[in-house]
């Protein structure tokens, strides 16, 4: 990073309409890195951030602008200066990075005090994974393959179907009757990936394997409405799944 641009540039924002900076009102320039889940580390492109947003003792360091770009000044800086602190005073710092659609990717907390001169104080904040890919392995019990399907199906193989809900009981992800009903095709060792999920818990609601008739009807073979808990807490997560057989003639099904 190339401090000096960083602080010519935020003069330029200071001349726009933000406070300028004082030799009794010390700065703060707080500059921003990324760890993925993996602890390998990344700007903000490979990061896939777009935004950021910083709190200073738990209020938006800009209320007007609570969203900064990642990259504020285009020129490979990734930090920001900000005014109007007293020297010795000791702060509470939360920046946290967001995608393009508003997810949040990253998040650092941390203190910091600012130094007793007129100059400015330099905090690097490393923001940490706030989520990666996990899996939802699915096994059958009896021990068994995928089921064949009948000469009435409309494809060649069975598909699952689940619901899996966050930890704000929202639904993440689904396949259903309702919803993309063949987008998980059942296979041999099937495992559903769940790409750049947010760590956190989630409940698996329901799973079961399905076939889908030509006429719009379904038979389900295996299922498991028992909802499980999942805790997402690292990089690779493989929560493994039962499903039992239906018996003969029967009708359950989760959905």
């Amino acid at each position: 990073m190339n401090r000096t641009i960083a602080l010519l540039a935020t003069a330029s924002l200071a001349a726009a309409g933000c406070t300028s900076r004082q030799c009794d009102v010390p700065s703060v320039n707080v500059y921003w890195s990324f760890t993925d889940a993996t602890g390998h580390a990344l700007g903000c492109t490979g990061a896939g951030v777009a935004s950021i947003r910083l709190f200073v003792d738990g209020t938006a360091a800009d209320p007007s602008t609570p969203d900064f770009a990642c990259a504020p000044y285009g020129n490979g800086v990734e930090g920001i200066t900000l005014l109007d602190f007293q020297g010795g005073s000791t702060h509470s710092l939360q920046v946290e990075g967001y995608d393009a659609n508003g997810a949040l990717l990253y998040l650092d907390q941390r203190s910091f005090t600012v130094g007793n001169n007129c100059g400015s104080t330099d905090v690097y904040a490393n923001l940490a994974s706030q989520a990666a890919d996990m899996t939802v392995s699915y096994a059958f019990r009896p021990a068994a393959g995928c089921t064949p399907v009948t000469a009435q199906s409309a494809y060649d193989t069975t598909f699952i179907w689940y619901e899996l809900v966050d930890q704000n009981g929202q639904v993440y992800s689904t396949s259903n009757q309702a919803s993309s009903p063949n987008a998980i095709p059942c296979s041999a060792g099937g495992a559903i990936q769940f790409q750049g999920a947010p760590f956190g818990q989630y409940n698996l609601t329901r799973i079961e394997e399905v076939e889908l008739l030509a006429d719009g009807r379904r038979i389900i073979y295996h299922y498991n409405c028992q909802p499980q808990t999942l805790n997402h807490l690292q990089a690779g997560d493989d929560f493994v799944v039962t499903m039992v057989q239906q018996a003969a003639g029967g009708v359950a099904t989760c959905f």
